[in-house]
C-alpha cells in the first residue's frame, strides 16, 4: 500500500513562520545554489589588474545553476545536482543513486519542503526539496529556534524515506 510523504516525514511550511526571510526554502521557483557560501579574501596576482580579480569570483562563494548539462555540475563538490524520475525505480537504484550523488543518507536532521503542481503547464505532478539542518542559516537565513528544530527533525534518515 502507498503511503504519503507527510505520513512518513515533517513536511516544512513553503513560507517559514515568524521570520522574515528573502528567499523562503519551500520557494520551487527558485533553485537553491550550490558551493560553500564562504567568503574567501581576494588574492591579487602579479598578472592582475583590479578588474579581472573582482570578475574572477571565488571558489569557495555560492554558485547558481545554469542548466547545461556539463558545465553545470557543481564546482566544489564532486556530485549532486537535480535527478529526475518516475515512480517505476527500483529500490536499489535509489540506493545507487544516492550514494553516486554523494547524499548523507545516515542524516535525520534535514527539511523537506514538497509543492504539487496546480496544472499540466508546470510540468511535474510533486516536487520535494531535502535540505539538510545545517544549511538552512546560510543558504536562507533561518535563526536557530525551537520551532526550526521541529521541522527539521525527521523520523526516518534520508536513506530510508524511499524504502517505505
Amino acid at each position: 500500500m502507498t503511503r504519503k510523504i507527510e505520513e512518513i516525514v515533517q513536511i516544512a511550511p513553503s513560507v517559514w513562520p515568524e521570520q522574515t526571510l528573502e528567499v523562503q526554502p519551500g520557494d520551487m521557483s527558485r533553485f537553491v545554489p550550490m558551493g560553500m557560501g564562504l567568503g574567501a579574501p581576494m588574492i591579487m596576482l602579479p598578472w592582475d589588474n583590479l578588474q579581472s580579480v573582482a570578475s574572477r569570483g571565488n571558489y569557495y562563494q555560492f554558485h547558481p545553476h545554469s542548466g547545461h548539462p556539463i558545465s553545470g555540475a557543481p564546482e566544489t563538490e564532486p556530485a549532486g545536482g537535480v535527478v529526475y524520475f518516475d515512480d517505476g525505480c527500483a529500490r536499489e537504484d535509489i540506493d545507487a543513486l544516492l550514494r553516486i550523488m554523494g547524499v548523507r543518507s545516515w542524516v535525520s536532521d534535514y527539511a523537506v519542503f514538497r509543492q504539487d503542481a496546480t496544472s499540466p503547464e508546470d510540468r511535474f505532478l510533486t516536487q520535494m526539496r531535502i535540505i539538510g539542518g545545517s544549511a538552512l542559516r546560510p543558504l536562507f537565513g533561518i535563526q536557530e529556534s525551537p520551532e526550526s528544530k521541529q521541522f527539521r527533525q525527521q523520523p526516518l534518515e534520508i536513506g530510508q524515506g524511499q524504502r517505505i
